[in-house]
């Protein structure tokens, strides 16, 4: 192959690589916005637009979708069980290769841990409680508690 014939073929390479990674730029703010927006369905679709994720980063973004509506629906154990199974695949992709989305994806596991712990120490503590005083001062130390989370 000529040298030119190379150069050639390497431009048009980078050239289609810019676009691919133009289009990628575009996709993740779109997808940002809708997740700031709230509007989560949409966002899941814009993040799965391409298929399933399937490397660290988009695996991530997929469950960082799930947390976020788990913030709004945090009574929902089905949702907590996907977010759990969801970090465990993304710590699982990211395989120390990829600490950025591996890192954020066990610090997320271990607030969800800890919520569930302490949402569960608080529902049988409570019940051991008598008077609505007590109650009332218990449930206020656990908020500040889970808000310190």
């Amino acid at each position: 192959m000529s040298r030119v014939l190379r150069i050639r073929v390497i431009a048009l390479a980078l050239a289609l690589l810019a676009g691919t990674m133009a289009r990628a730029e575009a996709d993740r703010t779109e997808f940002l916005s809708l997740l700031h927006d709230g509007r989560f369905a949409a966002a899941r679709e814009v993040l799965r637009r391409n298929g399933p994720p399937v490397g660290p980063e988009d695996l991530f973004f997929d469950a960082f979708t799930t947390y976020w509506e788990l913030v709004f629906d945090d009574d929902n154990r089905v949702l907590r069980g996907t977010l759990e199974d969801q970090l465990d695949t993304v710590i699982l992709a990211a395989k120390g290769d990829d600490a950025l989305w591996g890192g954020s994806s066990h610090l997320l596991l271990a607030e969800l841990r800890a919520r569930t712990v302490l949402r569960e120490s608080r529902s049988g503590v409570f019940e051991a409680v008598t008077s609505r005083s007590q109650q009332a001062d218990l449930l206020d130390r656990i908020d500040e508690c889970l808000s310190a989370i």
